[in-house]
């Protein structure tokens, strides 16, 4: 019997979990099972899933989306579910969102994605397929060749015996690319996304030319880290993935000179930090400790960040120096 799971990964937003929910227990094709992976909630998240007797909750520290969906996606196989049903928890699905997916997804296993739209404005898509933007001018009955991650996407139990399970060192930022990347490039699973089929979730695409804050925005970690991760999965070539890395930190530097307003000598020096974790694949830091050492740097002065690298080459160059001298002696 082919069983079907919904997987909502939250954190701390209880409110928006509910509509979530409500949706998934609305929809015209019933679900077997939905299963909530709370990533270390402190709100009220936590009470309110142990009141609810038809769901499923496994609570565990917080590990970002790809550690959320990690976890969701693992139980689900182990658990039998032939098809597992994903999405973020501030997102719902429209009522026959499932049965729609099921009526059009082939009989070929792919990767299959409803069609994500603003809840907050209806007639406007999240994602822009073909460079559509408005959900009227999408007419076709299926776009090949198009997923976005945890949005509405349903995966097969077979995707996951041949591409694995998402990487939950990679938390933020990054995890679904290198994931959908894996699964289409790398053990060449077709995906599409069925128009009929609607997601909602509010708009959030990130920029460069944003402001961000070089004592708190931690997300910009993981951002520039996992990238190098990502072109991986996307190029057959280890060469042409590093070639592809260095392309998109010479860009991400060239932003902050442009675009940014505020600190841009520490932004720029704060850079290297991920740059040099990604390059050594050091994928240990948490949110916390990343924080935590942002906060720590931002504390100190803009001269910090051009006289200390002056001041270890210039102790570098006498320490050779000196033991060359040494040595000849």
């Amino acid at each position: 019997m082919k069983k079907v799971i919904a997987i909502v990964v939250t954190h701390n937003r209880h409110q928006l979990l509910v509509e979530c929910i409500n949706g998934l227990r609305a929809q015209t094709q019933p679900l077997d099972q939905i299963l909530v992976i709370n990533n270390g909630s402190s709100d009220y998240t936590g009470v309110w899933l142990d009141k609810q007797e038809d769901l499923i909750h496994i609570y565990q520290e917080n590990m970002g989306p790809a550690g959320g969906y990690q976890t969701g996606l693992q139980w689900a196989y182990e658990n039998g579910y032939t098809w597992m049903w994903c999405m973020d928890d501030d997102g719902y699905p429209q009522e026959n969102a499932l049965e729609t997916l099921f009526i059009n997804k082939g009989n070929e296993v792919s990767l299959v994605n409803s069609l994500v739209v603003d809840k907050n404005n209806k007639q406007t898509l999240v994602y822009q397929p073909k460079n559509n933007q408005l959900v009227a001018e999408v007419n076709e009955s299926s776009i090949e060749g198009m997923c976005q991650l945890f949005n509405g996407t349903m995966f097969h139990r077979d995707i996951i015996e041949k591409a694995g399970l998402p990487q939950s060192e990679m938390c933020y930022c990054g995890g679904e690319l290198e994931y959908y990347y894996r699964i289409v490039n790398r053990y060449q699973i077709p995906s599409k996304t069925i128009p009929q089929s609607i997601q909602y979730h509010p708009s959030t695409q990130y920029s460069n030319k944003q402001e961000w804050d070089c004592g708190a925005s931690w997300k910009i970690y993981f951002h520039i880290r996992n990238r190098l991760k990502v072109f991986q999965s996307k190029y057959r070539l280890k060469s042409v993935a590093l070639v592809a890395y260095l392309f998109f930190i010479g860009g991400f530097l060239w932003s902050i000179i442009r675009h940014q307003k505020k600190d841009k000598i520490r932004k720029m020096a704060f850079v290297f930090w991920p740059v040099r974790d990604g390059l050594s694949e050091k994928m240990s830091a948490t949110p916390f400790i990343i924080e935590t050492q942002m906060r720590k740097q931002s504390e100190k002065s803009v001269a910090h960040f051009v006289v200390s690298p002056l001041k270890r080459k210039l102790f570098n160059s006498l320490v050779v120096a000196h033991s060359e001298a040494a040595i000849s002696i």
